[in-house]
């Protein structure tokens, strides 16, 4: 847990870790920085910092259960969210180092001046009334959060077989999200879905609405999922990958990791998708769209089915 306010240095200390300790880093302000198309909307870029941290949080509960370590960038200002998120770490087995970092305030005014005039990717402009407001609300750490900290990475043990990344292909309603939740929970895998994102970060989204927002959300799970291979975790990417050069894409950028590239086609008869799709709107599950069967339709010319000499090129599930 990466403690201090902008300017602190967070990013700095959370790479640097990042390294040394082989974990995921997980940064709110990179995360939000990728959907927003403007850094100017100050507003929307407040709404999504809470859902957008839940969702890093279960993320970096999971990889904890894989055994890998995640390192939270979140700056927690309060010691009562700082308390609250260490004890339910802690109560499911995990060992929680709470990183501090004390800078004085015309320090950190210094270098966010410095920082505004570039503006590095994954930061935003802040002014000095929100800096002023912003100490006002911090609660620097006091020492008994400060536990010892490590000074190596734990031993683990490094899996002997490459990690795998399972990618679902296939149209809306011909099971993908089963089978990745079957392969999370069988391969011991972190499942990126990225429609269950979409509704988290933007609650009353329509599948209309989804189209602009999703390729975003694509490319953060995807660089989620990249670095989790490169630590030898499988991953499940839920999306549906209708186009082949997308496909091709991603076995070539994860087989440069050293990864197996699983693809997961699933093609029901159109029929079955259609009586699917009736049943699954009229109660529609979390995290999924309405889907009309026009749409379907349409989806069905684009959708750029794998052939024999395209699932020749994957690995074997």
């Amino acid at each position: 847990m990466i403690c201090g306010l902008p300017g602190a240095g967070k990013t700095t200390v959370s790479k640097r870790l990042e390294k040394q300790r082989r974990a995921l880093r997980l940064c709110p302000d990179e995360w939000i920085s990728a959907m927003l198309p403007t850094p100017s909307q100050r507003s929307e870029m407040d709404r999504l910092r809470d859902p957008v941290e839940a969702v890093q949080w279960d993320v970096a509960m999971r990889v904890l259960e894989l055994g890998i370590d995640a390192i939270l960038e979140w700056g927690f200002w309060p010691r009562a969210e700082r308390g609250r998120l260490a004890a339910m770490a802690r109560e499911r087995g995990f060992r929680v180092e709470v990183r501090s970092l004390a800078v004085p305030f015309e320090e950190l005014w210094s270098r966010i001046e410095a920082r505004n005039a570039a503006l590095p990717p994954g930061t935003f402009r802040v002014e000095r009334a929100d800096l002023d407001l912003w100490w006002s609300h911090y609660g620097p750490p006091a020492p008994d959060e400060l536990l010892p900290q490590a000074q190596h990475a734990p031993e683990r043990s490094v899996a002997a077989l490459p990690p795998t990344v399972f990618l679902t292909c296939g149209l809306p309603a011909s099971g993908k999200t089963t089978l990745a939740r079957r392969l999370e929970s069988e391969r011991r895998a972190v499942r990126l879905t990225a429609d269950e994102w979409l509704h988290r970060f933007y609650p009353h989204l329509s599948v209309a609405d989804s189209v602009s927002l999703r390729w975003p959300v694509h490319e953060i799970q995807w660089e989620v999922a990249t670095r989790l291979l490169a630590l030898r975790c499988n991953v499940v990417v839920d999306w549906g990958i209708w186009a082949r050069e997308e496909r091709d894409r991603f076995r070539t950028e994860a087989r440069a990791l050293g990864a197996r590239v699983v693809l997961c086609l699933l093609d029901p008869p159109l029929d079955e998708l259609e009586q699917r799709l009736e049943q699954r709107n009229a109660t529609p599950p979390a995290g999924t769209f309405h889907i009309s069967r026009e749409l379907l339709e349409s989806s069905v010319k684009v959708f750029q089915r794998p052939q024999a000499e395209e699932l020749g090129l994957f690995d074997p599930l």
